[in-house]
């Protein structure tokens, strides 16, 4: 199997060494960590089935994984329940993925599996960029399943004063927004934010991905990695940003909301444009801010919004294995 690779199931023991190994690997993100993946509770944490690779008794991957329905066989996701999956592995060149993948499938193969999907996070997340995985997917037999479009903002390009290359019409909301009196500050007020986030969530007929419950869990337990600003005028929330450094390169924006009154402050263009500068900060070298399409239809008022900040387009891909 895969070159003689073993495939071990995961068991709640192991997570420190899981963990400490996405840590060392190059293609690694906070969403694949045990870490993250933990808070989720109830039918979704049962339905987790994440997979480890070893060769010649050595740890080579982990897969992050969940089952999405047993309906004819079991279909399998890579990720279950975040933002990004696939194997992550700091050796995962060619012959590695080729070696990894056969053995993933073989796996799939004797398990019964009718399907399996995995997205693995863009390229920009790697210090090294390599897309032999990818090749490697492709030439077993996925196929390309769905590509979102996504912005993001290269870190290491910005001025001292990033304001000066964002669009004017951006650049105008930012000022306005100081002049206002808006300030932009970490905040601890969960409930606060994440009311204002499912009112405006409402407004366009979904319901967050998170529960006030889920966010303190979160919270609780990847405090280094979550954060969250708030927009305040007089004492007041008008607005937040949640925001996870998803590993030391990228800085990822997972929510962005503001009231419905606080329409003409510029609570959007200046939450973000300080989430910006907390990343460069923090020494990320790029600023996601995240899917800009559903199932490969573009939000484009959303696209312009991204690009004013100097955002150029990323893809963030599904591959698609079923079996024949």
């Amino acid at each position: 199997m895969g070159d003689g690779i073993k495939v071990v199931p995961y068991r709640r023991e192991m997570e420190k060494e899981w963990d400490a190994f996405v840590a060392r690997a190059d293609n690694g993100t906070l969403f694949h960590t045990q870490a993250f993946l933990g808070y989720h509770a109830g039918d979704m944490a049962d339905r987790f089935r994440h997979l480890l690779f070893y060769r010649g008794g050595k740890l080579a991957a982990v897969l992050p994984l969940g089952e999405a329905s047993g309906e004819g066989g079991a279909r399998m996701r890579s990720p279950w329940g975040s933002s990004f999956g696939g194997p992550v592995g700091p050796e995962l060149r060619y012959a590695g993925s080729r070696d990894l993948v056969s053995a993933l499938l073989s796996f799939a193969r004797d398990s019964g599996w009718s399907a399996l999907s995995v997205t693995p996070a863009p390229s920009l997340y790697q210090s090294h960029p390599d897309a032999s995985l990818e090749f490697c997917l492709l030439r077993s037999g996925f196929v390309l399943a769905s590509r979102e479009l996504c912005q993001a903002v290269d870190l290491r390009a910005l001025p001292s004063d990033p304001v000066e290359t964002y669009a004017y019409a951006c650049a105008k909301q930012i000022r306005k927004a100081g002049r206002l009196g808006v300030e932009v500050r970490p905040t601890s007020d969960l409930p606060a934010f994440h009311a204002i986030l499912t009112a405006n969530r409402l407004r366009h007929g979904v319901a967050p991905t998170h529960s006030l419950d889920d966010l303190f869990r979160l919270r609780d337990r990847i405090p280094e990695a979550f954060f969250l600003l708030g927009a305040y005028r007089q004492g007041g929330l008008e607005g937040g940003l949640l925001g996870f450094a998803a590993n030391p390169r990228v800085f990822l924006n997972f929510y962005t909301c503001s009231r419905d009154e606080a329409g003409g402050l510029g609570v959007d263009n200046l939450l973000n444009h300080a989430a910006i500068l907390l990343a460069r900060e923090r020494g990320h070298h790029y600023y996601d801010f995240g899917t800009s399409s559903l199932r490969m239809q573009p939000n484009e008022g959303l696209i312009r919004f991204k690009e004013s900040f100097g955002g150029g387009s990323i893809l963030r891909d599904t591959y698609m294995w079923e079996a024949s």
